[in-house]
């Protein structure tokens, strides 16, 4: 004897249908499997993913590959392969700025004495020191030094010209002279950040008595 799973009155074993209420427990039952078996995934059904780019929910039941995407296409490895590259060459490219920028540099002091000693009048005095002092030890402080006395030189040679057009056009001579002293006064600045961040510089529009360096 079976009991009715709706009604609960007892019905031999071989009744498929309920006598009182007419349920019929084999449709019933195949319900409740087929539910089960949709509610419970296959085994072989690939995992449920999250698209890395589109953000797409792959569910087991869509009919795709295990590495890719059913909604935007892309195989989930390769983007993932790629997200690698592309943070690796944020980061390399981070490191690059930083180093052609100078952070974290050991900065120069000695260059920024040696770049600022043309507001004091001393440059030959300061520079001659720490040119003899630093020749064989200190490259970057030694470059300061004879780029401060290449621009000194220059400077007082460069005044020459307006002296000489002045006798033809004291306008132009003024003008040159004053563009000329404005370039020669803001580059022992420049000269003395670039030295501050551990850098080199090279002085523009310089007649390189001493030697020549490059800027970084």
């Amino acid at each position: 004897m079976q009991r009715c799973q709706q009604c609960k009155s007892l019905m031999p074993d071989d009744e498929n249908r309920c006598i009182r209420c007419g349920f019929e427990a084999v449709a019933s039952s195949a319900m409740r499997l087929e539910d089960k078996l949709a509610d419970k995934p296959a085994d072989n059904m690939p995992p449920q993913k999250i698209c890395p780019k589109c953000s797409y929910i792959h569910q087991p039941s869509k009919i795709a590959a295990n590495d890719q995407c059913p909604s935007c296409g892309i195989f989930y490895q390769k983007y993932q392969d790629l997200e690698n590259k592309r943070e690796l060459s944020k980061q390399t490219d981070s490191e690059q700025i930083n180093e052609t920028s100078g952070f974290g540099a050991t900065p120069c002091y000695l260059g920024v004495i040696a770049s600022l000693s043309f507001y004091t009048g001393f440059t030959l005095l300061v520079c001659c020191i720490i040119w003899l002092a630093c020749k064989d030890t200190d490259e970057v402080a030694t470059g300061y030094a004879k780029e401060a006395l290449n621009h000194q030189i220059t400077m007082i040679l460069g005044l020459i010209v307006p002296i000489l057009l002045s006798f033809s056009s004291s306008v132009l001579a003024g003008v040159v002279a004053i563009a000329w002293l404005i370039l020669f006064l803001i580059t022992p600045i420049i000269a003395a950040v670039k030295a501050g961040k551990g850098l080199t510089y090279r002085y523009p529009l310089v007649i390189h008595f001493f030697g020549d360096v490059q800027s970084d």
